[in-house]
């Protein structure tokens, strides 16, 4: 029967904080696209009266 090692708990955290900070890079990136969406869209609206 063989074991499997367990990541030491130091790794484990390490893999989390980088984890973490990658879903905050794309949420970041969706959250600026959103905005220049609603931007062009109001600039758009505007155009058209």
């Amino acid at each position: 029967m063989t074991f499997m090692k367990h990541p030491s708990k130091q790794t484990q955290r390490g893999v989390s904080l980088i984890e973490v900070l990658v879903a905050l890079l794309v949420t970041s990136f969706g959250l600026l696209g959103m905005a220049a969406l609603q931007a062009r869209a109001i600039k758009g609206s505007h155009s058209s009266m």
